[in-house]
């Protein structure tokens, strides 16, 4: 789960990011890198066409142009992990 601790304000692009290694979460252990958590979000919606990334093999990045819209991936990265964990 993330939580808004995981949103970091960029004073000079004035834009936010949250990065994390996602392959912690029980649902995505069994992937190689955080680019095939990307693309899972992206299909599912998770993340939005719109949304620019900049991921790594050990690392998730996502950057929004405000908090909201990056609270408002948080909540649905959240509401997808429980969907699918048991």
């Amino acid at each position: 789960m993330l939580t808004d601790k995981a949103i970091h304000k960029d004073d000079m692009e004035n834009r936010y990011w949250i990065t994390a290694d996602l392959r912690g979460q029980s649902l995505f252990s069994h992937l190689d890198s955080n680019y095939d958590i990307e693309d899972i979000l992206r299909k599912h919606k998770v993340l939005r066409k719109n949304q620019y990334t900049d991921s790594e093999y050990c690392q998730f990045w996502a950057y929004f142009s405000t908090k909201k819209v990056a609270e408002n991936f948080i909540k649905r990265y959240n509401e997808f992990i429980k969907k699918f964990t048991i």
